[in-house]
């Protein structure tokens, strides 16, 4: 009888740790991370669904928009800086970009007429030059560009492209270029709520 007790002893108690290592196992899983859903684990691109619809149904209007078939990505061209408009001056412009899928928003860049291999440069009233350089291909080095660019022309400041192959080339903006990429860069940062954190 002695041995009937021990051996249901030992069974009893391996599936009760059995039991205790599945739910830790699962427990653990369930543990949120801050990054969990986020292409680039950034929590600055973040959206939400009353700025996406607000910005759907009254701000989309200054935008061209395209859907990537093959991302599914989103993406707002200021008008202003349409394909339709003929020009052979440089130039850099923010795109947003909505990834609806991961519920984030991303301000890219859009160019046109740039001379390869550029840099941007402030050219300083004595001449002089500081590199401003160029943005990864990555959201957040362009982000972070795009919004060094806009304090650079509030501040009008001459911006330059540099360029081994070629002459510098200034950076012009016409006045409604102006208001179209200072509007972009507040559209996103509605989207974002970033501008709280800046």
């Amino acid at each position: 009888m002695i041995q009937d007790k021990k051996n249901l002893l030992f069974p009893n108690t391996f599936a009760s740790l059995l039991a205790g290592c599945i739910c830790l196992f699962l427990l653990s899983g369930c543990q949120p991370n801050g990054n969990q859903g986020t292409k680039d684990g950034n929590s600055r691109f973040r959206t939400n669904d009353p700025s996406v619809l607000y910005f759907k149904n009254i701000r989309s209007l200054k935008y061209q928009t395209f859907r990537d078939p093959t991302t599914q990505l989103d993406y707002y061209h200021p008008k202003i800086f349409s394909k339709k408009t003929k020009t052979t001056e440089p130039k850099i412009w923010p795109v947003l970009i909505h990834n609806w899928l991961q519920d984030e928003v991303y301000l890219n860049m859009g160019t046109r007429n740039l001379p390869t291999e550029v840099v941007l440069a402030k050219m300083s009233k004595d001449s002089s030059m500081q590199i401003i350089g160029w943005p990864k291909e990555d959201n957040l080095s362009q982000f972070e560009f795009l919004m060094q660019l806009q304090k650079y022309i509030q501040d009008g400041s001459n911006l330059v492209f540099q360029s081994p192959k070629t002459a510098k080339i200034r950076l012009l903006y016409a006045p409604q270029e102006r208001v179209a990429l200072a509007t972009t860069i507040q559209d996103f940062l509605d989207l974002t709520k970033t501008r709280d954190n800046n």
